[in-house]
């Protein structure tokens, strides 16, 4: 498990298939999915998905970039899929993230 989780935190800038996370571990592809749901409780290509979505709240509070911008260097090609990701995750869209974190950020 922790060769495959590695490999996410080391590669989620990339497209990656679910072959090539299975592969690091030297697992068929339906005993990589079979692991991942009974560890962490998701697939493979879910928890990608929410270490994308983890990475991309750091950016949104620490840097200027466009929400456009911050999709792509998390490994989002499409902004859409990235917004609507985010907001099944995080229960608000990434602007709403960054202008309710950056609320909280000035009243401090």
């Amino acid at each position: 498990m922790q060769l495959m989780l590695s490999f996410i935190h080391q590669n989620y800038l990339s497209p990656i298939t679910l072959r090539e996370i299975a592969d690091t571990a030297h697992l068929s592809i339906s005993e990589c999915t079979r692991i991942f749901k009974k560890t962490v409780h998701m697939t493979p290509y879910e928890y990608l998905i929410k270490y994308r979505i983890k990475k991309s709240c750091e950016l949104l509070v620490s840097s200027e970039d466009t929400i456009t911008e911050i999709a792509r260097s998390v490994g989002f090609n499409h902004v859409n899929h990235f917004i609507q990701s985010f907001k099944k995750d995080q229960g608000k869209t990434p602007k709403v993230f960054r202008e309710f974190r950056r609320g909280l950020d000035k009243s401090k």
